[in-house]
């Protein structure tokens, strides 16, 4: 493109000074045009064309020079992001991002999710199709309230905060402006600017589809986790079908990466039911189970599996005291436990893999490996990966963890 906009150089700068012998008008001929008074219609006639190509170059070369200035060097999620540069609502400064406007963004966006996914289940729109299977063998469908939260989040997302690195469930999808005029910041007591390429946002636009499908409702969420440089710093979790409830959503930073320590969770209801009566149960999943049941009833001794959907309501079962431990013993995606993780660790609880160790979220990796250890006490958690160790050990490979 660099060698067409040099060859409408000349032609535009020449039209006023260079010669065109050509022509039959040299240059001394055109600026002595005033003083020979030659007929000006005369000669718009006989030099229509020149003047036409002059002009459309000249167009062209302002066109071009307007918008060398949207290149940039942010990280690219997609091929439309730079269709985001442009944005308004930036909220992008100097390629830094504030960490209460990721967080207050992603609360909003959860509620306007949510409408989404509310409006397709009782509209009767699902439009369910399978996408595949798990390693279970179970169909993973994927349905249309998938796609239209999927687009809510992604697209906000850009929107607000253009050349952010998004890792989410769904395919990509069509660039669609999300209309966001302003979003409620949430307080912080350390509110850092975080280098925007350091950046990765998970975001599970509909946790428990397969539950979804069956009208299993209360176990689906909406999940989206800010990422520091691979660390869940903050989870933002939405019950679409809880009424009257808030998002639940905490910050866990360190002072070794983030500048200073803070541990803050917010929409947390505690449990109903007398708290004893969830100390012996363990939450796992009912669709990508693997062998958790046989693993709880002959590892755990004194627990109960409880089978329930989505990562992101058996970790909040488990903050507010209606289960003991999330526990899961097979392979298992970003999106579906980052949010989960980071809002754990917020609450003063351990969200691990089955060895204790922190998990890592990486944009070119998604799966997460060595299975799921959730608890609100760390010397409960402990307890757990003291017990599992022997089914580590002898069942891992077995169980692709």
């Amino acid at each position: 493109m660099g060698a067409s906009i040099d060859e409408r150089k000349p032609m535009v700068s020449g039209f006023g000074y260079a010669s065109h012998s050509s022509s039959g008008i040299g240059s001394a001929h055109f600026r002595g045009r005033g003083r020979s008074h030659a007929p000006f219609k005369t000669w718009i006639w006989r030099h229509w064309p020149l003047l036409m190509v002059g002009s459309f170059g000249a167009f062209y070369l302002i066109h071009r020079l307007s918008h060398m200035g949207s290149s940039t060097s942010a990280p690219k999620v997609t091929s439309q992001s730079a269709q985001q540069l442009r944005s308004d609502s930036s909220r992008v400064q100097n390629g830094k991002v504030r960490l209460s406007d990721l967080i207050g963004a992603s609360i909003h966006l959860s509620e306007v999710a949510a409408h989404e996914i509310t409006d397709v289940k009782f509209g009767g729109k699902e439009a369910t199709e399978v996408k595949g299977k798990t390693d279970e063998g179970v169909d993973e469908p994927v349905t249309l309230a998938d796609a239209r939260s999927n687009s809510v989040f992604v697209n906000g997302l850009r929107e607000l905060f253009p050349g952010i690195s998004i890792l989410s469930e769904e395919t990509d999808p069509d660039l669609e402006e999300v209309g966001i005029s302003a979003i409620n910041g949430v307080e912080l007591t350390h509110d850092p600017w975080l280098d925007l390429k350091d950046i990765l946002i998970t975001v599970d636009p509909l946790d428990a589809t397969k539950e979804f499908t069956e009208n299993l409702l209360h176990f689906v969420t909406t999940m989206v986790c800010v990422v520091h440089k691979g660390k869940p710093i903050a989870g933002i979790i939405n019950e679409p079908f809880v009424k009257d409830e808030a998002a639940v959503w905490g910050v866990a930073l360190d002072k070794a990466t983030e500048g200073a320590d803070l541990r803050v969770s917010h929409g947390l209801q505690p449990s109903t039911e007398d708290t004893v009566a969830g100390a012996d149960k363990v939450v796992i999943s009912r669709s990508h189970t693997g062998s958790g049941a046989d693993v709880v009833s002959e590892y755990l001794p004194g627990k109960q599996p409880v089978f329930a959907g989505g990562s992101g309501y058996k970790a909040l079962r488990v903050l507010e005291g209606d289960a003991n431990a999330y526990v899961h013993v097979t392979k298992i995606k970003s999106w579906d436990v980052c949010a989960a993780d980071a809002v754990v660790h917020a609450a003063g609880g351990k969200f691990t893999n089955l060895k204790g160790e922190r998990l890592v979220y990486e944009k070119d990796d998604p799966l997460i490996s060595g299975g799921i250890i959730a608890a609100a006490d760390s010397k409960m958690h402990a307890w757990y990966v003291e017990k599992l160790a022997p089914f580590l050990s002898s069942h891992g490979d077995k169980q692709r963890i």
